[in-house]
Formats: structure tokens, sequence, C-alpha cells
């Protein structure tokens, strides 16, 4: 027979069936005839545990399963897990400086701004503008004709030429974003000036206006500098510092960037030409040869060589012509074939 789940026992359709056979083995005992010795003695009544429960209605039985769930929970569980609360007193003031400020990650925020524009402003720094109304709001505030070198800065001819074109297309992008830059910092001088132009000038107004156009100055002169450093990582030691040392107009290495270069090249020139030349080694060192060496040739080969490298034949002496060998004297000719007649004997 299968065991019965946990499940099953908590349900209403087992406390049911439970109650029923209650019911029958009650009827059944209540039927059948009951012989006791002692009546009065409550223990000895098998019936006395049954006749208690007739009190006991099944509705009182059907318990639901989720008051039944909470039931056990809370008479199942440990009463030691439930640790005691300790209350902790505050500390004062000087053990508070010495343990140092409170770390916190919060990130703070400013005074809430019209829910409206928040809104729309949200959504264009994340979403960002279409390409007509980028172009439309470029086109709209344009460079004051007095403040000029608030413009994005052109990268210098003779610095292109000489940048590759993964460089020239990340420069190309910097520009793009400091002449966004440049158009903001347009739009917040037209209304700064019609404010100072006007009767009612709200000082308030007037010092958050300027303080968002001085930290949009600052981010154009971050971005060029950011600009330089990428271009810079190319170019020769030597000249680095002379371009670092050149100021940001319309262009971002100067106007004068040329004279510059010359100059750089003559302080490198001059620099070279300062340095002294260290000596260069003698070639009349004699190489000793090996102490104990086992080959007595390769002594006095080595000998010979350091001997000839040390006193080498002056210059002016002239050269040795070589000998020539005595040659040797003709072959006498070719004697007759006739046998030679044998010599007379004594």
């Amino acid at each position: 027979m299968p065991k019965r789940s946990r499940k099953d026992e908590d349900s209403d359709d087992y406390f049911r069936r439970k109650l029923r056979k209650l019911e029958k083995e009650l009827q059944r005992r209540r039927q059948s005839p009951v012989i006791s010795n002692d009546s009065s003695s409550p223990d000895s009544s098998p019936l006395l545990p049954l006749q208690e429960e007739d009190n006991v209605q099944p509705e009182t039985l059907e318990i639901g399963n989720g008051d039944a769930a909470a039931t056990t929970e809370s008479e199942t569980k440990d009463p030691l897990e439930a640790a005691p609360v300790v209350e902790q007193s505050a500390l004062d003031d000087e053990i508070l400086s010495l343990l140092g400020e409170t770390p916190s990650k919060d990130k703070k925020y400013g005074a809430e701004i019209q829910n409206d524009l928040a809104v729309r402003w949200e959504h264009i720094a994340t979403s960002g503008l279409s390409k007509e109304a980028r172009k439309e709001l470029l086109e709209k505030h344009m460079i004051p004709n007095n403040c000029k070198k608030v413009e994005a800065p052109a990268l210098n001819p003779e610095i292109k030429a000489a940048l590759t074109e993964a460089l020239l297309k990340k420069d190309k992008a910097l520009e793009t974003k400091q002449k966004q830059q440049a158009a903001a910092i347009s739009c917040l001088s037209e209304a700064l000036t019609l404010i100072l132009a006007s009767e009612h000038r709200d000082s308030k107004i007037i010092k958050l206006l300027i303080e968002a156009g001085r930290i949009m100055c600052d981010s154009q002169h971050t971005e060029s500098l950011t600009r330089r450093s990428f271009i810079c990582s190319t170019i020769k030691k030597e000249l680095k510092d002379q371009l670092y040392d050149t100021e940001i107009d319309k262009f971002l290495f100067g106007e004068k960037l040329a004279d510059t270069l010359k100059a750089a090249k003559a302080i490198n020139k001059s620099a070279t030409d300062m340095k002294a030349t260290p000596p260069k080694p003698s070639q009349n060192i004699k190489k000793a040869a090996p102490k104990n060496s086992k080959f007595p040739q390769y002594n006095r080969l080595q000998s010979t060589v350091s001997h000839a490298t040390a006193n080498p034949p002056p210059a002016s002496a002239p050269a040795p012509q070589a000998t020539r060998r005595p040659q040797r004297p003709p072959p006498p000719p070719p004697r007759s074939s006739r046998p030679r007649a044998p010599a007379p004997r004594r």
C-alpha cells in the first residue's frame, strides 16, 4: 500500500473520511451489548472516550489548508530560533568623531525641477534628437562674432597629413561633439544678453546661467585637450613638448604651427651638434692567446696575426712583387726507335 503524503493528510477529504470511520465505529459499538462488572468505574468503560466525541460536530474538524499550515508552523517552530532583540544605545558625539564619517554610497541629487521639463530632458538624454532637429538647432544658434574661440577648433593641415585614417575618424567625432557644445554656449550667451539688457534683472537666474556657461566652456577645453592627447601619441617625442606648448585658437595646435615645427627642428639639430661624440674604440687591440693551450700551432698563428695587426706595413712602401719561379728546360727530342746494340763485353 503506498504511503500517504503530507498533502493528502492536510486536505478536507481526509478529515471527512476519518470522521465517517469514527461515526461508523461509534454506531457499531452502541449497537453491541456492553458487559461490565463495575459500571460505576469510569476507567473500566470502553465507551467513555467515544461518548465524549458525541458532542463533536463535523464542522469543527474541517480546517482550511491555510489555517492548518499556519497553525502547524507556529506549533512546530523552535522557540530557541527567535533570538532576543537587544536594543543598542546611541553613541555620543565624541565616539562618532573618532569613528570618522559615515560611509555612504547613495548618490545625492538636487532640488526637483518642473515635471514637464524633466520628462522631456530625460527623453532627449536617453534617446537623443532626430537628425533634422539637431541640424536645425545648430544652424539657429550660431557662434557670436565677438566670441569665435568657443567654436570647435579645426585640425591643422600639417598634423592632418601625418595621421592615420582611424585617428582622423576619432578626431572628427570629437570635433562634432565640440560643435554641439559651442551651439549650447551660444544659446546661453543669447539668453544672458537678453536678461542683462532688460530693466528687471534677476540676479539668481543670471548666476545660474553664468555657471552653466562656465561649465560648458570648461568642457569645450577638456575635449580639445583630449583631441591633442590622441594625436600626440603618434608624433615623434622630440616634437611633443613643442606641440603641447602651442595655444589653442581656431586651430587645434594654433595658427603658427609651421613656425613652431621649424623652431623644434632647429632646437633638435643644435642639441645633436652640441652633444660630445664618444671616442671610437682602438683597433690595435692584441688578442691574447689562451694560456696553457694544448695546440702550439694555434699559439704561433695568434702571435703572427697580432704582430701583423700591431705593425702594419707603411702606406708609402711599394707592394712587394711576386717572384717568378724558374722555368724548366724543354724536354730533349725523342730518340729513334731503332734498338740499341748491346755494348761488347770486355
